[in-house]
């Protein structure tokens, strides 16, 4: 999608190598495939020179994948990513504020706010579309360092 959407260069991270391949299959057909990398590695940990100064970033589900205790990591491993005036856009998912186990596992602004210090945060709840309802609430839209 970013692809389609004029981003010149699109870097798929995934965490395994099963993951990556399916990836790579999957960009394999389409017409931006030149424009899209799918590269194995530890979002935390890999100091590849493709995981540095993003323009933009989206986490589609990331966040609420990981336990709450290494959430601050996140933050800190997205300012090493994200380059100054960059972006971050993270799709919220869920909302259910009484969900104490996981993954996934509760998510709202408030979260977001306690790891990205220096981050200019701005939330926006979209309504879902049609068909999309098993994704509840919206996207909060992130700026960056």
């Amino acid at each position: 999608a970013l692809a389609e959407a004029g981003y010149e260069e699109v870097i798929g991270l995934e965490l395994s190598e099963t993951a990556t391949q399916a990836a790579q299959e999957y960009v394999a057909a389409s017409s931006k495939k030149g424009k899209i990398k799918i590269i194995t590695g530890d979002f935390f940990t890999s100091n590849l020179p493709e995981l540095e100064g993003f323009d933009f970033v989206w986490d589609m589900t990331f966040f609420c994948a990981i336990d709450p205790s290494v959430r601050g990591e996140w933050g800190e491993a997205q300012h090493r990513r994200i380059k100054q005036g960059g972006k971050l856009a993270c799709g919220m998912f869920p909302f259910a504020p009484l969900k104490v186990d996981g993954p996934p596992y509760h998510v709202d602004f408030a979260a977001y706010q306690s790891c990205l210090a220096g981050f200019v945060l701005e939330e926006r709840q979209d309504k879902v579309a049609e068909g999309e309802e098993h994704r509840p609430g919206g996207v909060a839209s992130l700026g960056g360092p």
